[in-house]
């Protein structure tokens, strides 16, 4: 349990500096755009293991 309350504590702190220094290179709308495709892909592997029913 503590280690995946470390995980979202630190996905809070790490996501929006990571956001923007992507946005900063290639825009915010591919930022975004890769935002979503990664939670495409979470989703895809989340489904293959079972994870999600």
């Amino acid at each position: 349990m503590a280690g995946v309350a470390s995980m979202a504590y630190s996905g809070t702190l790490m996501g929006p500096p990571v956001i923007g220094a992507i946005a900063h290179q290639v825009g915010m709308q591919m930022a975004i755009g890769y935002v979503g495709g990664l939670s495409l892909v979470i989703a895809f592997v989340a489904r293959r293991t079972g994870l999600l029913k």
